[in-house]
């Protein structure tokens, strides 16, 4: 897998990645049926009510505002981002820095790239479970109302000197076909680290998936603090990325608006 922080996969990390199996899956029949564990339910329940899940439920979409920071020893230089989401599944983040420019797009699991080409069809395997992650809220939000969701409580763990509820959630996958639905289930493996004792994410921790082989992946983490509510929801200011155990950047976020009008042919690429 290719080194992940060039200025073009920058973009990608901090917004998301492709498409790895039809988003169809998501929309056939439940064969398999998922199962949620009732303290993990409620576990989630009690974050998405601390963490604006009134609010949540009003927003169309959201415009955040960020700056982003490489590590010293990566080099690169510190940049801007702007990420727009409109609904769960449409997300397009447009960024800036080192005197270059590109642009990600994720529309309901496909995923297209800005390029001197043009836009262009991304091959990889992560944009058919791609999440809002930098809108936790947002994300718990849409994430339990999923039909094919399951969830379990996998226990109370210490991250950073806290406590924590630890839980995992993956969307289950029916195509028919056993060998993709098990990798497809298993790359849309989300884990949620919630503070047990204000109830806010602490963090997350997802597959990040090899470009050429969707059965390869690595683990991406997002840590969140500094939080502020924003539009009735709680918006984490700073955030930090990992990739495979390693730093890869900050973000520390400098403006969100929501219910702004985003229109469908922001999300399709020209």
């Amino acid at each position: 897998m290719p080194h992940p922080y060039r200025f073009t996969l920058l973009l990608v990390f901090f917004a998301g990645l492709v498409p790895a199996c039809s988003a169809q899956a998501a929309q056939s029949s439940l064969a398999v049926a998922p199962v949620r564990d009732p303290q993990a339910v409620a576990v989630l329940r009690a974050t998405l009510a601390t963490m604006g899940g009134p609010g949540a439920a009003v927003i169309q979409d959201t415009v955040v505002q960020a700056t982003v920071t490489p590590p010293a020893n990566l080099g690169g230089s510190p940049g801007t981002l702007t990420i727009t989401t409109k609904g769960a599944g449409m997300i397009r983040t447009d960024g800036s820095g080192g005197g270059k420019t590109a642009s990600t797009i994720f529309n309901n699991g496909r995923e297209t790239r800005s390029t001197e080409r043009g836009w262009v069809t991304a091959h990889a395997a992560n944009a058919n479970h791609k999440r809002i992650d930098h809108l936790p809220a947002l994300m718990i939000f849409y994430e339990i109302a999923r039909a094919e969701i399951s969830a379990t409580y996998v226990g109370e763990e210490t991250l950073e000197g806290r406590f924590v509820h630890h839980i995992s959630i993956t969307r289950i996958s029916n195509t028919g076909n056993p060998s993709i639905d098990e990798t497809a289930t298993r790359n849309s493996q989300l884990d949620v680290f919630v503070d047990a004792q204000t109830n806010m994410v602490a963090k997350i921790s997802y597959r990040h998936v090899a470009e050429n082989d969707w059965r390869q992946s690595l683990s991406m983490e997002i840590y969140y603090d500094d939080y502020r509510t924003v539009n009735g929801i709680a918006v984490p200011f700073h955030q930090r990325h990992f990739y495979a155990g390693h730093p890869i950047g900050e973000m520390q976020v400098t403006s969100v608006a929501v219910n702004q009008g985003a229109p469908d042919t922001l999300f399709k690429g020209n």
